[in-house]
């Protein structure tokens, strides 16, 4: 049997990684009130996520 037993950290905030490395396929975030956040891969949408996450 394998149990998989993992969490994911979503920071309050994240650096503007595009502007800093260069490129348009950085991930980022942005929230949509105090439970959710939508994350997108430079302008392509990625998925919706809340405070489970």
């Amino acid at each position: 049997m394998r149990v998989d037993v993992h969490t994911h950290v979503v920071p309050e905030r994240w650096q503007d990684w595009a502007a800093r490395c260069g490129g348009g396929n950085w991930p980022r975030l942005e929230h949509r009130d105090d439970c959710r956040a939508t994350i997108f891969t430079g302008a392509q949408f990625f998925r919706d996520i809340d405070d489970r996450s």
